[in-house]
């Protein structure tokens, strides 16, 4: 998994390789075309889903490592004069396989303010899907319940789309069911934290 930030770097976090799964983290710098190493994460994972939360501030949620086939637990990264890593909120459920979507309430492009973080989708520890969404209020630094998917996917694309003025909405397309990939669209309503089943199709 990766960050962009503003300044043109790009931070590369986690993973796995021939010896095991990784906390370790690097900064690709586009202007010099140079590898840095960053701040660790307390928590070796592979896989983890990230997002925006704050002005330069970024989570990195769940995901899986030599312990656990999926991970409950939540970092999150201060990109800043001294940048850190600290430990934010458990989702509650354990999560490999989701999707974490920035849900702005300023313009996506301006980088600036908070911005609440969906979670969707994935798989717990047991191998079971999670159809039960969770959303990140950094105001408050909690995790709220974010209803339920209609379809239950992990491996599956999320994406904001504008639904009034600074107003995101979420759609989620296919992913797999457990038996197979599906063919489905769901929409995630921030407003009224609901999920339906978009008219259309993924493929």
């Amino acid at each position: 998994s990766g960050l962009v930030f503003p300044s043109n770097q790009v931070m590369v976090i986690g993973g796995a390789n021939s010896s095991g799964y990784l906390s370790s983290c690097e900064t690709f710098t586009g202007s010099t075309g140079a590898w840095t190493s960053a701040p660790s994460m307390a928590t070796a994972r592979a896989l983890p889903a990230v997002a925006r939360y704050d002005t330069g501030k970024f989570l990195a949620a769940g995901g899986m490592n030599s312990s656990l086939p999926a991970l409950s637990t939540v970092e999150g990264f201060h990109w800043s004069a001294t940048p850190a890593w600290s430990a934010l909120p458990s989702m509650g459920a354990r999560r490999a396989g989701h999707t974490a979507t920035s849900l702005f309430t300023t313009s996506p492009w301006s980088n600036q303010g908070q911005s609440h973080v969906l979670v969707a989708g994935g798989y717990d520890h047991l191998g079971a899907l999670v159809s039960v969404a969770r959303r990140y209020e950094p105001s408050s630094n909690t995790w709220v319940n974010a209803g339920s998917m209609a379809t239950a996917v992990y491996a599956h694309t999320a994406t904001q789309v504008l639904a009034g003025t600074y107003q995101y909405d979420v759609f989620v397309g296919g992913g797999h069911n457990g038996s197979q990939a599906v063919n489905v669209l769901q929409r995630y309503n921030r407003t009224t934290a609901t999920w339906t089943t978009s008219a259309g199709s993924v493929f």
